[in-house]
């Protein structure tokens, strides 16, 4: 643990310097957002899509992000209306909304990672590969530091909808 100075801890500038730094990549990713026209909850929300394309219903979806079918109705309509997703009836149950990810989504989400891809190698320019390890091994300590004095993973549609993002303008 650092030493203190002047009655503070020294880690307190650290955390700040961590806490910047998330900022400030989320500050990128939203205004690289904004240029595709889409929100961090509906990205959130594509990338499940893509990673599970076995066309899940909203109520699954609405179980696996721990919220309201409601909540996740409200998304769906909204990627829905920009053509990003696709819902139809099921066949067996017509209460039962199957949702995919349409072409356009595809797109999107294609361009995201190129996004992200772009951010990443700007964010660690002039960053060594030794600097880098060090820093993952670092954030792996204080991540595993945290979890055991009680932290838990959130899952972040569940944290945007609780700040109000998830219904943003898109």
């Amino acid at each position: 643990m650092p030493d203190k100075i002047n009655g503070h801890n020294k880690s307190r500038e650290v955390v700040g310097k961590m806490m910047r730094v998330n900022r400030l990549h989320r500050s990128v990713v939203d205004k690289r957002f904004a240029e595709l026209d889409i929100h961090r909850t509906q990205h959130i929300l594509l990338m499940y899509l893509l990673q599970n394309g076995g066309s899940p219903s909203q109520k699954q979806i609405a179980a696996h992000f721990n919220v309201t079918p409601a909540a996740i109705a409200m998304s769906m309509k909204k990627l829905e209306k920009n053509g990003l997703i696709e819902r139809k009836q099921a066949m067996l149950d017509n209460r039962v909304n199957i949702v995919s990810i349409s072409e356009k989504g595809k797109e999107i989400m294609e361009k995201s990672r190129r996004m992200f891809d772009e951010i990443d190698e700007a964010m660690f320019d002039g960053i060594s590969e030794d600097e880098y390890e060090k820093l993952k091994s670092i954030f792996d300590r204080i991540t595993d530091n945290l979890l055991r004095i009680g932290a838990e993973d959130e899952i972040p549609f569940k944290r945007l909808v609780k700040n109000g993002s998830g219904s943003g303008k898109n």
